[in-house]
């Protein structure tokens, strides 16, 4: 009442109740905006996104989690599969989007070597399969064409690693056997020799501590009594972290087989 006799007084009509509200309402709404803007002022942009590697606990993983843990945090080298050479390129884009293409190493097919130049181009090294020898039929002359992978892939300056399988024949189980067949088939016998010591450390991320004989390296050694790769070369030592625990002189067994014996191989 006493609103509308000022009103009177002023000669203006006076306002009802409603319309007060709603004179109210546009001033509250933006006194919320106010704050709200106040509020995200202090906070920033709002909480950064949690990374999940900084949130797991290592107890609630299941073993495979673990092992993608480990991957993902840098703790473990990763091994990537490529039957084809199709299948080269769908591999390294996936360890460079996941961020690991550094510590990755292809673990290749005989018909990879067709993908050599883009496997040189990301950096990577590769495990060649134990048949290294890739044989295609020309479709024209209907020949056959073998490629032997360890001589094309030293020409590009590729690393690699050559593999031997635990069961078979004696050549596919000896990686000094592998060794000698890949210098057969055109590769530098030192090459050879890097691809089943010191690159095969490598990739594994043990390049520090095995692989070749430097000082404060593991002393994992053989002694061969001529080069690795030849015929009639025998192991003489065997010293395996500094321990030694083999020596052909002191091999009996051996020794009665060759007849070196002193019983006459009896």
């Amino acid at each position: 009442k006493l609103e509308a006799k000022k009103a009177e007084k002023k000669g203006e009509p006076a306002k009802s109740e409603p319309a007060k509200a709603e004179e109210k309402r546009p001033a509250e709404k933006k006194g919320e905006e106010k704050k709200a803007e106040d509020k995200k002022a202090e906070g920033g942009a709002g909480p950064e996104p949690m990374d999940p590697l900084k949130v797991l606990e290592w107890r609630d993983l299941s073993p495979k989690q673990r092992a993608l843990f480990d991957v993902l945090s840098g703790r473990l080298p990763v091994f990537l599969y490529c039957e084809r050479a199709m299948d080269v390129a769908h591999a390294i884009e996936i360890a460079r989007s996941q961020g690991f293409l550094s510590r990755t190493t292809l673990v290749i097919g005989a018909e990879c070597w067709k993908a050599a130049d883009e496997i040189k181009a990301a950096g990577v090294g590769v495990v060649l399969p134990v048949d290294f020898v890739h044989t295609e039929e020309d479709p024209l002359t209907r020949k056959e064409k073998k490629t032997a992978l360890p001589k094309i892939f030293a020409a590009k300056g590729i690393p690699f690693a050559l593999s031997a399988v635990s069961r078979g024949a004696i050549l596919e189980r000896s990686l000094l056997l592998r060794g000698a067949s890949a210098v057969a088939h055109g590769l530098d016998e030192q090459a050879a020799l890097r691809a089943i010591t010191l690159e095969p450390a490598r990739m594994l991320g043990l390049g520090d501590t095995h692989g070749s004989i430097e000082v404060g390296k593991m002393a994992t050694l053989l002694v061969l009594s001529g080069e690795p790769f030849r015929s009639g070369t025998w192991v003489e030592e065997v010293i395996l972290d500094g321990a030694h625990v083999y020596s052909r002189a002191k091999d009996d067994r051996l020794q009665r087989l060759t007849g070196d014996s002193k019983d006459g191989g009896r």
